[in-house]
């Protein structure tokens, strides 16, 4: 069906890949992932953050680790686990709080789990958008363990927050994590390598410092403005194509939406 477009447009070179092998054969990629990168800044960090907005005194004085995501099983909440244990028989507990920022039916498993782990796991619940970019500011180190995402919004929410962040060399994050620059990439489903890494950036502050300034220099790109006048280019340009003869009316150009269950990503096609 795909093929019958003039154009599928894809927002990851991995999803570009995925979906050439299911036979779609008329793919572009372009950077059409967008978010309001003006709502985050490293300039909301405040001191005793935590204990003003959430009653969490000591963790204002830890190393603060966050999630943020779905609570469910595509995550990645499994190897997190197995992870998170390596990582405590390394560093001592009191020296970083797990800071878990959203809902779903991995809720109470994951506070049993890492609960056995550590005494510092803080499970925040839904947090409203509006106050997503003071927990990534007021944060030092954004975790994911997903190998499924297909760009990785909160890992640019969180670059623009000015912090790091860790995540598994797979999927669409690879795009955007510079290892070892900007953040750290681990073997996926190595503990070890996530292990090593992670306790790097907890006992470097320097470090941690670093590569969040670098990380929020290089976001500009994934603004809304840049993402629509982007579509707009693209979509003018096959305009131009369908209609080569000077004179011959336009044709109507239809966008389209697909989801590839492998890719796990959005792409879009253009009609005649």
């Amino acid at each position: 069906m795909y093929n019958a477009y003039e154009l599928t447009l894809v927002t990851s070179p991995i999803t570009q890949a995925k979906i050439a092998q299911l036979g779609i054969n008329n793919t572009r990629y372009a950077s059409l992932v967008g978010f309001d990168s003006q709502e985050f800044s490293p300039e909301l960090r405040r001191s005793n953050y935590f204990a003003k907005t959430y009653g969490l005194s000591q963790v204002d004085a830890q190393v603060k680790l966050v999630f943020v995501g779905r609570l469910t099983p595509d995550k990645g909440w499994g190897f997190t686990f197995k992870a998170m244990k390596q990582v405590f028989s390394q560093i001592p507990l009191e020296q970083v709080a797990l800071l878990i920022a959203g809902d779903g039916s991995m809720r109470t498993e994951i506070a049993q789990e890492l609960g056995h782990l550590t005494p510092h796991v803080h499970l925040l619940g839904r947090v409203a958008p509006p106050q997503v970019p003071a927990l990534l500011a007021n944060s030092d180190i954004h975790i994911t363990t997903s190998e499924k995402e297909a760009r990785g919004l909160t890992v640019l929410e969180a670059f623009a927050s000015g912090i790091p962040v860790i995540a598994p060399r797979s999927g669409g994050v690879v795009e955007n994590i510079v290892d070892g620059w900007n953040g750290y990439l681990y073997t996926p489903q190595s503990t070890d390598d996530f292990a090593k890494k992670l306790q790097r950036l907890v006992e470097h502050p320097v470090l941690r410092r670093q590569m969040g300034q670098r990380a929020s220099t290089n976001i500009d790109q994934y603004s809304w403005d840049h993402a629509i006048q982007t579509l707009v280019s693209l979509w003018e340009d096959a305009i131009r194509k369908a209609s080569p003869v000077a004179g011959q009316p336009t044709s109507t150009l239809m966008p389209r939406a697909i989801q590839t269950p492998e890719a796990q990503s959005s792409a879009m096609s253009v009609q005649r």
